[in-house]
């Protein structure tokens, strides 16, 4: 039998074996515990969640409609988009309200479902009894889009075509339509299969990319020069330009398309003024790309970022002035 001074220094050998990192490197007894209780409650939120749809599916709406508030309160994201459904809709018991969809879609899409993502741009994007704002709408379309969803994919292809809420780019338009249509979006396939009937015939009824369209202009969160992405004004002869190559760089970021050289080449000037921080010194490249029966496209891209994580930073801080900007990130 073990006396007390044998407890006490089998408690210290206890206490040392699971402090010392070489000799546990498991989870403690709380964490698998707390582990499996988060599992369990999601488990039980989902289940749930389905006896709602049951309910739903079967015309009992207010059943649902308080088994999906319960918890939407209790922030579990797919709840909170169906809540937001109810009020977009007006499905009894609650009427027509566009702010409370407003705001349950936003909770969701925060929490990164794209479905939510995608609806909170439709709202953004019709301005329905809540304001328009064309570049929010872009915004949570492309956050969608970017998770695979493809009917987000699908708005921001007829975004880029028709030039809502961005300037209208052929080229960025089938990029995003490719997408949506490999995913199996039939509408995707229909538009795709019209812009190429029209090629055929050598019309495709849009204006060249980087044209003469009117854009917002960018509102700067601190002091930058005058000239923005979108500004055709004030460009800067003296920037550097290399319009062959761009080393060094593990990541490059795709910032815009244009259908000439010269437009590109004026278009990375722009971002070099508009986001000295990010791109003064960064390599800058004019990229000729064949874009097959739609004809031939000038790429702007930056390289030199080290790391996915880097240049995610870069597109945060342009959306972050610039809601609708396109900024893909590609890798070398």
């Amino acid at each position: 039998m073990l006396n007390s001074r044998g407890i006490a220094s089998l408690i210290c050998f206890v206490a040392l074996i699971g402090s010392s990192s070489g000799l546990w490197s498991g989870p403690s007894f709380a964490e698998e515990h707390d582990s499996s209780a988060a599992q369990a409650r999601m488990i039980e939120k989902a289940s749930r969640f389905r006896t709602a749809i049951g309910a739903y599916n079967a015309s009992r709406y207010e059943l649902a409609y308080n088994i999906l508030m319960a918890l939407a309160e209790e922030g579990y994201a797919p709840a909170e988009h169906r809540i937001g459904d109810f009020y977009k809709h007006g499905i009894p018991p609650v009427k027509e309200d566009h702010y409370q969809a407003l705001y349950w879609y936003e909770r969701a899409a925060e929490q990164g479902l794209a479905w939510a993502q995608t609806d909170l741009g439709d709202l953004y994007s019709v301005g329905q009894r809540v304001s328009a704002d064309p570049d929010k709408a872009v915004s949570w379309w492309r956050e969608a889009a970017n998770r695979g969803h493809a009917p987000a994919a699908l708005r921001m292809g007829l975004s880029f075509l028709h030039g809502r809420g961005v300037r209208p780019n052929l080229e960025l338009a089938v990029y995003w339509l490719e997408i949506a249509a490999d995913s199996g979006d039939p509408k995707a396939r229909q538009v795709l299969s019209s812009l190429r009937a029209k090629t055929e015939e050598g019309a495709t009824g849009m204006s060249a990319p980087g044209a003469t369209e009117h854009v917002k202009p960018v509102t700067p969160e601190k002091p930058a020069p005058s000239a923005t992405l979108t500004s055709t004004a004030d460009l800067a002869d003296n920037a550097p330009i290399d319009s062959t190559t761009a080393e060094g760089g593990t990541f490059s970021i795709w910032l815009a398309s244009e259908g000439g050289r010269q437009a590109a080449e004026a278009f990375l000037r722009r971002a070099r003024e508009s986001y000295p921080e990010y791109f003064s010194s960064a390599n800058g490249l004019v990229q000729e790309a064949e874009v097959g029966q739609f004809g031939t496209y000038f790429r702007i891209l930056f390289g030199e970022w080290p790391d996915y994580e880097a240049a995610e930073g870069v597109c945060h801080g342009i959306r972050s002035r610039q809601p609708a900007a396109f900024c893909k990130i590609l890798e070398n």
